[in-house]
C-alpha cells in the first residue's frame, strides 16, 4: 500500500516538473504580446487614391414632336437627299420626284397650295420668312404675296438652279415646324420606286427629346435625384442629371427621368437632330459616386468617437476625427488625416494598451 502511494507521488512530481519546464521554455522562447479586450485589429496605412462608382444602364430617347413626310405629287422617287447621320436644316433639299426637288421650310402650316401674286394667309407669311432668311433680305413678312415676294422667290430659284417662275409651287416645299430636324424614311421609301400623291414616305422628328432610364429595383434603390448621368451617343458624350424617380412598377423597376444640368438648357444641344427614330436607346452611366480624390482608408476603420462623430483609431489608440467624403466597395475617401497614417481596422473603443491615451 505504501509502495503504491509512493509511486503515485513520484508520477505527480514528474508531471509538475514537466509543466514547470514547459512554462519556462515558453516564456524564454516566445515574444511577449499585449493582450486586452476588444483589441483584435489589423493596421492599415491611409493612402492617396480615388474612388468612383457608375451604374451602366440604357437611356431611352423619346421624340414627342414629329411630322409625317408625304409625297406632294405622284411620280418616281428620283432622289432622297437626307440621311440618318445628318440633320435637315432650313433650305436643304429633302427629296426629288421626277427630278423636281422639294426643300425643307420651317413652319407649322402644311404646304397645301401654290402661292402667287395677291395670295394671302399664314402660308404666305411662312414663305416670306423663309425667303427673307434664305436670301438675307429685308423682305417684309406681311402675309400678302406682293412684288417683293415675287422677286425674292425668283432670286431664290436662280440661286438653286431652278426654273424661274412667279409661282411658289406647293410640291417644291416641305414644311417642318422646327428645323433642324431628323428625317427617317420608311423601309419602302426607295429611290426608283413609284410614289403616289399623299403617300407617307417618312417622318421628321424635331424639338427637344425626352430622356428616361428604366432601372431595375436593385439599382433604382441607390439612385437619387441630382445624380449626374453621362449619355454616350456615338462619339458624343452628353451630360444630364436625375430629375425624378417614378414609383416602383409590378416588376420592381422604376422610370428615371433625366433633365439638363443646372446651367444647360438642353441635354443634347444642337446635336439632338442627330438622334434618329421615335424611340431609341443609348448607353448611359449613372454616377452614383462621382470620381473623388483624397485619402483612402477601409470603411471598416471608421467608427464613432466618444462624441458620436466619425473617427479612425490610430496605432496607439488615439481617436482621429475624420469627415467621410465618399464610400465605394468597402473603401472611403476621408478628410482629417494624412497619407501614411496607420489606422486600426476592426478596432473598438474599449481598453487600450498600457501607456496609450
Amino acid at each position: 500500500m505504501h509502495a503504491k502511494l509512493r509511486s503515485i507521488v513520484a508520477v505527480l512530481a514528474v508531471l509538475a516538473v514537466g509543466i514547470a519546464t514547459g512554462w519556462a521554455i515558453r516564456e524564454l522562447t516566445l515574444p511577449k504580446t499585449d493582450s486586452f479586450q476588444g483589441s483584435n485589429y489589423a493596421l492599415v496605412e491611409a493612402q492617396e487614391g480615388e474612388l468612383s462608382r457608375d451604374i451602366r444602364l440604357d437611356a431611352s430617347v423619346n421624340w414627342s414632336h414629329s411630322r409625317p413626310i408625304f409625297a406632294a405629287t405622284s411620280g418616281v422617287l428620283t432622289e432622297i437627299s437626307t440621311n440618318s447621320n445628318a440633320p435637315t436644316s432650313s433650305g436643304d433639299k429633302v427629296l426629288s420626284i421626277d427630278m423636281r426637288p422639294a426643300f425643307a421650310i420651317p413652319g407649322g402650316v402644311p404646304i397645301y397650295r401654290d402661292l402667287a401674286n395677291g395670295d394671302k394667309g399664314a402660308d404666305v407669311s411662312q414663305l416670306q420668312a423663309f425667303l427673307a432668311n434664305a436670301q438675307d433680305t429685308d423682305l417684309e413678312v406681311s402675309g400678302t404675296f406682293d412684288e417683293s415676294t415675287r422677286l425674292a422667290l425668283r432670286a431664290w430659284q436662280e440661286k438653286h438652279g431652278l426654273e424661274q417662275s412667279d409661282v411658289a409651287v406647293a410640291s417644291s416645299f416641305i414644311s417642318i415646324p422646327e428645323l433642324p430636324a431628323q428625317i427617317t424614311w420608311l423601309d419602302e421609301t426607295q429611290v426608283g420606286s413609284h410614289v403616289n400623291e399623299g403617300q407617307r414616305l417618312g417622318d421628321a422628328y424635331y424639338g427637344e427629346p425626352t430622356f428616361t432610364i428604366e432601372s431595375p429595383s436593385a439599382q433604382a434603390s441607390i439612385i437619387i435625384p441630382g445624380m449626374k448621368v453621362t449619355l454616350q451617343s456615338g462619339d458624343e458624350n452628353w451630360e444630364a442629371q436625375v430629375a425624378e424617380i417614378g414609383s416602383p412598377k409590378d416588376d420592381g423597376s422604376s422610370t428615371i427621368t433625366l433633365t439638363p444640368l443646372a446651367d444647360d438648357n438642353s441635354i443634347c444641344g444642337n446635336k439632338c437632330s442627330t438622334i434618329m427614330g421615335s424611340t431609341i436607346r443609348i448607353p448611359s452611366l449613372v454616377h452614383v459616386v462621382e470620381q473623388t480624390t483624397g485619402i483612402v482608408v477601409p470603411t471598416a476603420s471608421i467608427t464613432n468617437g466618444n462624441d458620436g462623430s466619425a473617427v479612425v483609431i490610430s496605432e496607439d489608440g488615439a481617436e482621429l476625427p475624420v469627415t467621410v467624403v465618399a464610400t465605394v466597395g468597402g473603401q472611403s475617401v476621408v478628410q482629417g488625416i494624412n497619407a501614411g497614417q496607420s489606422v486600426r481596422v476592426g478596432a473598438s473603443l474599449g481598453p487600450t494598451p498600457e501607456g496609450s491615451q
